[in-house]
């Protein structure tokens, strides 16, 4: 779930492609594509996951023994932290980008909010999550991409995403690696669009000095304190973006 530093050249850009799918995203160099559409006889209420059983904590302690650094976290986060998270966003948030999905507890929310499931991109490193993600969002758009290489993806004019939620270890990386996962991210996103984030720390997780180069501000909305450990949610936006 953890990305690679920004100035490295061996980014894994595998895009999963659904069947049936129309072309959404392009990269610049060439014919890479991934997308999502739509298909007849599907209903939001037939995605519904199993995220957040027991599996689910069996499957992040497998993958944290594996790859500590890389999973960031040995248990899927909480319902408690998933509320919280996706309260602001609805519908009417339009495509909706996630980074760090892993089992998918976020997105369950998501879709439970209203999002549907094709304006929803998951982006996830590690394969064995994106394995369980097609099977669990099969309309989802799912990239098996560095989250920090979102920025050598450009989409359509005027396809921008309206809000994005971020499920990744961040205070486990380096502030290069933050600002490139930022930068990538709002460079995909409306002008208004919000990015929420979470932390088990003090303060948000992204550095000052990142939030200030960006031209972003954090605000706090909140905290999951039935979450195992509490975590605080940030709001995230550009400054000329606030209401």
């Amino acid at each position: 779930m953890a990305s690679h530093e920004l100035g490295t050249t061996s980014w894994r850009t595998r895009l999963c492609l659904h069947p049936k799918n129309d072309i959404r995203f392009t990269h610049p160099g060439g014919g890479l594509a991934i997308s999502s559409g739509a298909s007849t006889g599907w209903s939001r209420d037939a995605a519904a996951s199993e995220a957040g059983g027991w599996q689910d904590n069996l499957r992040f302690v497998l993958e944290w023994l594996r790859d500590p650094a890389g999973t960031a976290a040995i248990a899927p986060s909480g319902r408690a932290l998933a509320l919280l998270i996706t309260r602001e966003i609805d519908e009417g948030s339009g495509k909706v980008l996630e980074l760090g999905p892993g089992t998918g507890i976020f997105t369950d929310h998501l879709l439970t909010r209203g999002v549907d499931q094709s304006d929803l991109t998951l982006v996830e490193q590690n394969p064995g999550f994106v394995h369980l993600l097609k099977q669990r969002f099969p309309r989802a758009s799912i990239l098996e991409i560095d989250a920090a290489a979102l920025g050598l993806i450009r989409p359509p004019e005027g396809d921008l995403f309206g809000a994005a939620v971020c499920g990744l270890g961040l205070r486990n990386m380096s502030v290069r690696q933050i600002e490139a996962i930022m930068r990538s991210a709002f460079s995909l996103m409306l002008p208004g669009a919000a990015f929420y984030l979470f932390t088990y720390g003090r303060r948000c997780s992204v550095p000052m000095e990142v939030l200030e180069r960006l031209g972003l501000v954090a605000e706090r909305l909140g905290t999951a304190l039935l979450n195992l450990p509490p975590a605080s949610v940030y709001r995230v936006m550009r400054v000329q973006g606030i209401r």
